[in-house]
């Protein structure tokens, strides 16, 4: 049994890391982007795959066009056309109970689409183009201004049915650029309603009371962070998660979404 087991890994191993592995330079800045990701994402459980990055990829859609039209690239990851027409958000949020936030765009028209397909139809096309995005925003915005990477997470139950948490793939495909892992300081311990389901700001406020609980404070308490989340509309969950950080001892907390709903 033991001979066999060894006869598979040596062929998985084969595959993998030879068969697998075109010597085509774009082919192999994409696979080890994406073998990074998947590691980020699944652990220990990716080297068991013959063909991590193609799996995960082809599981969730193949990034071979715009992830807003569609419309096939090559070297780049928005096309032409699609990267004019963004709606860029060049401003900040500030608030009372989530400080500030920033966002590379206005959820509107493509993006909505863009951010519907990976949230609910497990389209990852657009992974790499939204943590290029987003840390140009940080960038800009927040440059110096935090020592870690977090993200606010889903619950358990939603985790089994989505099968992802969209805002931790968001904060590891930001942090790929920067050669650098997210820290998981968040977990939430309550499934409550989706805030979308909630009109009114002192409702949705009052959904995610107590339902996030800091993960190992000794790792939190004096640190920086950059809170990633996909989308602002209220600011409520943002700002539930910026208060049970700052009471873990967070020595400040700023936000950064890919979207943020545009106030009417």
């Amino acid at each position: 049994y033991k001979a066999f087991i060894k006869e598979k890994i040596d062929s998985r191993d084969l595959l993998r890391n030879d068969l697998c592995a075109p010597d085509e330079p774009r082919f192999k800045a994409w696979r080890a982007r994406q073998e990074k990701r998947c590691m980020l994402e699944f652990g220990v459980h990716a080297l068991s795959m013959i063909q991590a990055p193609l799996m995960f990829e082809l599981s969730e859609g193949c990034s071979v066009g715009c992830p807003f039209c569609g419309v096939a690239l090559g070297r780049e990851l928005v096309c032409d056309s699609c990267r004019a027409a963004l709606p860029r958000c060049d401003t900040q949020i500030r608030g009372a109970y989530y400080g500030v936030v920033s966002a590379p765009l206005w959820y509107t028209g493509p993006v909505r689409k863009a951010l519907m397909d990976l949230k609910f139809r497990r389209r990852m096309v657009g992974l790499d183009l939204f943590g290029r995005l987003m840390g140009e925003c940080a960038k800009q915005w927040y440059d110096g201004a935090f020592d870690a990477v977090t993200w606010v997470p889903v619950s358990a139950k939603r985790l089994r049915k989505r099968g992802f948490d969209q805002s931790r793939l968001l904060a590891a495909s930001l942090c790929v650029d920067w050669h650098t892992m997210p820290q998981e300081t968040l977990r939430k311990v309550v499934d409550n309603p989706p805030q979308s389901s909630l009109l009114g700001t002192e409702r949705r406020r009052a959904n995610v009371l107590g339902v996030y609980r800091p993960v190992r404070p000794e790792t939190i308490r004096g640190k920086r962070f950059l809170l990633i989340d996909d989308l602002m509309t209220s600011g409520a969950t943002l700002a539930e998660c910026v208060r049970v950080l700052r009471e873990a001892g967070a020595a400040d907390v700023v936000c950064l979404t890919l979207a943020i709903t545009p106030r009417e």
